[in-house]
């Protein structure tokens, strides 16, 4: 039986798009895509998915009540903060924007509501056909560098997909890895509780955390089968004249 060569595209936060290929798995699930923003000194990530998850982020994960609601881009912007634990002069605080299609979810540990909503407010939303793009609308906000993504594949584990861009390029080694279809292969076993898979290839860097059910057989097919591709949107801002990236 020949197994079906699916190819599943992801956009990402900056406007990039990534394309998976993994024949015998299933892609079906969606992807989250998270970059962060640079205004003067202060660093804001802004994670995006479809439009049920920013909500659960903040309520489940964050576990923040979001009490603010407002108007904001053609959809929906809802807030909520709360004195940090065992820190109660600093205030947690969760920012989510609910589209047509997708959501945006932006924590910080210690800023009130309306300090993020600025921030946010300095970003063109874009709904697009793969995923929720974040375009800098004012000088003086860039991105650290192009958005990465993270998506579960049943039976495998999770992957976080980077763009092959010079940060990343640094953090590969210098020798050859294990040639397999989508690039080079590259095992860090430094943690003694989760082996770390990298897949390099020209465009991408692609970790791979197996999950604790992952069998042998299924992750040596992983590494052997999964092609990654990445097109980069938004570059990293240029700080020197303190203008976006275009």
């Amino acid at each position: 039986m020949v197994e079906r060569d699916e190819v599943v595209r992801h956009g990402t936060a900056t406007g990039g798009q990534v394309s998976i290929s993994l024949p015998g798995f299933e892609l079906g699930r969606p992807a989250t895509s998270h970059a962060i923003a640079l205004v003067d000194d202060d660093r804001q990530e802004f994670v995006t998915g479809t439009g049920d998850f920013a909500r659960w982020a903040a309520e489940e994960v964050a576990g923040l009540e979001l009490d603010l609601t407002y108007k904001f881009a053609g959809g929906r912007l809802l807030a909520g903060s709360a004195p940090a634990q065992g820190a109660p002069d600093q205030q947690h605080t969760a920012v989510v924007w609910i589209g047509g299609r997708w959501s945006l979810y932006a924590f910080h540990p210690n800023a009130a509501p309306a300090t993020v909503i600025d921030l946010l407010a300095m970003l063109e939303l874009e709904e697009g056909r793969h995923g929720l793009t974040l375009h800098p609308a004012q000088d003086g906000l860039g991105w650290e560098a192009p958005a990465q993504l993270t998506k579960v594949v049943p039976g495998l584990g999770l992957l976080d997909v980077a763009p092959m861009h010079p940060h990343v390029r640094s953090q590969i080694p210098r020798w050859a890895g294990t040639p397999a279809r989508g690039g080079e292969v590259y095992v860090d076993r430094s943690n003694p509780h989760q082996t770390v898979y990298t897949i390099a290839n020209r465009s991408s860097a692609t970790r791979l955390l197996p999950d604790q059910a992952t069998t042998r057989p299924s992750l040596q097919r992983g590494l052997g089968r999964l092609k990654v591709a990445c097109t980069e949107g938004t570059p990293a801002s240029d700080r020197a004249n303190g203008r976006p990236g275009r």
